[in-house]
């Protein structure tokens, strides 16, 4: 039974971009154990529909199950058409985590680590060669394939890692990524620009935090902006910080240059607190029975 569908995010902030992108890493079926409700999500996967919304053509490359939980995921993202034909359905349990609902922000209580996702995903030539065609990648610190990063050659590559960092990886992965992406609900602004500081001297140009209601922060390569948060009730903060990353990059990396880095952050911010008002990371979901696990 579908119980949540698409909340419809049109605007006259949000227009055509028309690239090609690939997301490549986890998905996860967030089951709500308080509304015995689950929905698809994880950040690769997230940033595949909140690309395709914003008028990106977006296909996912990762590990699905062979259990109840990866047919919801892959029936979901055929409706909502992204393109999964490189990923691989693998022997065991979909990625899945368990989380309650505590006035609109989700508290994380249990996490199969990935599921078969823990296999790592291995991809072939064919594969690589798909991706390649691409303009714009994402990878994440939960999508174990960070060993595919210096295979790609031509499309620019965002990464998001999230708040699980610390500067060994960050070194690791900076000769790759064109924009990095970190989660710093807990920053001060101080503390925030001496990240931003940081993960320059290591070698990244541009690099985006966003901090919840605080806004965001970027470094452009010149110059650090901030765009404050716009202020809504939230329903739900599931993929708040994905749809923010999803709309930045998209647009940052957009072939079309007439926008500033200013105007995007804007929009962004205003299509981040559309997606909160929405159930899960985008709608979609269907009621969970135990014997889906």
């Amino acid at each position: 039974m579908l119980v949540q569908k698409q909340l419809s995010l049109s605007s006259h902030t949000i227009g055509r971009i028309i690239m090609k992108v690939v997301g490549i890493g986890d998905n996860v079926i967030d089951i709500y154990c308080d509304q015995k409700v689950m929905y698809v999500g994880g950040n690769a996967l997230n940033f595949c529909v909140f690309s395709e919304e914003v008028g990106s053509s977006s296909s996912f490359v990762g590990n699905f199950g062979n259990d109840e939980l990866s047919k919801f995921a892959i029936s979901t993202l055929k409706k909502l058409n992204i393109d999964i034909s490189h990923s691989k359905r693998l022997e065991g349990e979909n990625g899945y985590s368990k989380v309650n609902l505590n006035n609109g922000d989700r508290e994380f209580i249990y996490s199969n680590r990935g599921g078969v996702l823990k296999n790592k995903i291995l991809l072939e030539q064919d594969d690589l060669d798909f991706i390649n065609r691409n303009d714009l990648v994402h990878f994440n610190i939960n999508g174990n394939s960070d060993d595919y990063l210096k295979y790609i050659n031509g499309p620019k590559i965002v990464y998001d890692f999230s708040d699980l960092f610390d500067e060994s990886i960050i070194k690791k992965n900076a000769p790759y990524i064109d924009l990095a992406c970190f989660s710093c609900p807990k920053y001060s602004e101080k503390e925030m620009f001496d990240l931003i500081d940081k993960v320059k001297k290591i070698g990244i140009e541009r690099v985006l935090c966003t901090s919840g209601a605080k806004g965001a922060w970027i470094n452009d390569g010149n110059r650090v902006i901030h765009v404050p948060a716009h202020i809504v009730s939230p329903i739900d903060t599931m993929g708040a910080g994905d749809s923010f990353i999803a709309y930045v990059s998209n647009n940052i990396f957009d072939k079309d240059k007439s926008k500033t880095i200013k105007d995007i952050l804007t929009e962004a911010s205003y299509y981040s607190s559309k997606q909160v008002m929405r159930n899960g990371s985008f709608g979609y979901g269907r009621r969970f029975f135990e014997g889906d696990i």
